[in-house]
């Protein structure tokens, strides 16, 4: 699938043909055969590495059939006009040009160029600001889980038992340091 999804990528912006021109990139060319015979060598031959064992034909067969199936869904996709599906925009994309234009238009001149500077930059304060509520949260979750560990609820808990095995406790409850 990875393949196939590779020359679906080629072509974005409703262009349909994904095989035109494909012999013309020689860098795209060596990287599709360098997947394909990476795979072909790690599903044969990986083994316990890589978790797999090697396919039967009729196997590799359905891998083809299901790979065309998704060439031929890239078309379907790229069939649906863009107009009917502007809902997809506010999912998570923020800012549409309008807005920004709106937002504009107490300005004399702006350029479109602008316009998309803007956004981007609103996209790129959005996404950093993502990423550090993520390192917080990886943070809180972190601090957390060693605070548990450094300081342990009690002296006879299972973790000092186990770092240290030497430590039994008697049934009187008094400490024994002897091994044994």
């Amino acid at each position: 699938m990875q393949l196939f999804n590779e020359i679906n990528s080629r072509k974005i912006h409703g262009e349909r043909n994904v095989f035109a021109g494909i012999f013309r990139n020689l860098i795209f060319c060596s990287v599709v055969l360098g997947t394909f015979i990476s795979q072909i060598i790690i599903v044969e031959f990986g083994g316990k590495p890589f978790s797999c064992t090697g396919l039967t034909l009729s196997q590799w067969f359905w891998c083809l059939f299901i790979g065309i199936g998704e060439l031929l869904w890239g078309q379907v996709i790229s069939a649906i006009p863009t107009q009917s599906l502007k809902f997809l925009k506010e999912a998570g994309h923020g800012t549409t040009k309008e807005e920004i234009t709106k937002d504009a238009e107490g300005m004399d001149e702006i350029d479109h160029a602008e316009m998309e500077l803007r956004r981007g930059q609103i996209l790129w304060f959005r996404g950093l600001n993502r990423i550090q509520t993520q390192i917080k949260v990886v943070k809180a979750f972190h601090s957390s889980l060693h605070e548990n560990i450094m300081k342990p609820a009690n002296q006879n808990s299972i973790h000092n038992f186990m770092t240290h095995p030497e430590f039994a406790i008697d049934e009187e409850g008094a400490t024994n340091t002897s091994p044994g």
